[in-house]
C-alpha cells in the first residue's frame, strides 16, 4: 500500500482539493486500491483528527463537499479539508491515513501524507 510522497498544500479558507492516487502492491504486483466498501476515512494534522464519520457541515461519508470523497473509482480519493470546522492549525505534518472497511473494523493505516496547511 503507498501514498505518492510529496507536500500536500491544504488552503485553509479556500475549496482547493488534494487528489490521492491510491495503490495496493502485493504479490501479483501494483495496482489501483478497490475503495468501494471503505465505510470511513481518517487523517490526522497533529492533535487534530479529520474522520468522514464526523459531520463539518456537510454530513457524513464520502461525496463532493465532504472532506473525503473515495467514491470515484480507480484508488482516487479527493480531500476537500480549507472549508472545515473546526480549522486545521497552520503548519507541516505527516498526516496519517486510515482506511476502514467491514472486514477492518480497526482500521488499516494505509500511510504517511506530508502535508502543509497554509
Amino acid at each position: 500500500m503507498a501514498v505518492q510522497r510529496v507536500v500536500e498544500i491544504v488552503y485553509n479558507g479556500y475549496d482547493n482539493t488534494i487528489e490521492l492516487q491510491l495503490f495496493i502492491e502485493d504479490e501479483d504486483g501494483k495496482r489501483e486500491a478497490e475503495l468501494s466498501a471503505v465505510t470511513r476515512l481518517t487523517l490526522n494534522f497533529g492533535e487534530t483528527l479529520i474522520d468522514s464519520a464526523v459531520d463539518y457541515g456537510t454530513g457524513t461519508g464520502s461525496g463532493d463537499g465532504h472532506p473525503f470523497n473515495w467514491g470515484l473509482g480507480n484508488g482516487k480519493l479527493v480531500l476537500n479539508l480549507g472549508n472545515i470546522d473546526p480549522v486545521i492549525a497552520v503548519g507541516g505534518y505527516t498526516s496519517t491515513l486510515t482506511v476502514y472497511a467491514p472486514d477492518h473494523s480497526n482500521g488499516i493505516l494505509w500511510g504517511t501524507i506530508k502535508t502543509k496547511v497554509i
